[in-house]
């Protein structure tokens, strides 16, 4: 099932730190657990992960978390909100062939400089 969320016009967030996409399209559901209920969408050349359960603390953490990345020079994914003002939904930009983390991954991390950034 394809599906159109579409934005409103409205604020930026945080001063036009973060971007608004206007609308998207649902793909499908992300195959991993997860406790926002989150889905593969796009807004054309773009795919992105649409978080829609998050809440507003969660979406601040996301935010404040994307903001904190930048400014610190790691290598993070692009973010950005959709929907309309009252409603955001965080939107995280797709990692082709990612698998989920899982704890026994540990052992094949090779870039610890660009890891202890993210910490």
């Amino acid at each position: 099932m394809v599906k159109e969320h579409a934005g409103g016009a409205g604020p930026t967030l945080f001063g036009g730190r973060i971007e608004r996409i206007p609308s998207v399209v649902d793909l499908g559901p992300v195959p991993v657990p997860n406790s926002c209920d989150a889905v593969y969408a796009t807004n054309g050349p773009r795919r992105w992960v649409r978080k829609p359960l998050m809440g507003a603390n969660g979406l601040l953490a996301e935010a404040l978390g994307l903001m904190l990345g930048r400014a610190l020079h790691a290598p993070i994914l692009d973010g950005a909100v959709t929907g309309p003002p009252d409603d955001l939904v965080w939107l995280s930009e797709v990692v082709p062939n990612i698998q989920h983390w899982e704890s026994q991954h540990v052992n094949f991390i090779i870039n610890y400089p660009e890891v202890g950034r993210l910490i």
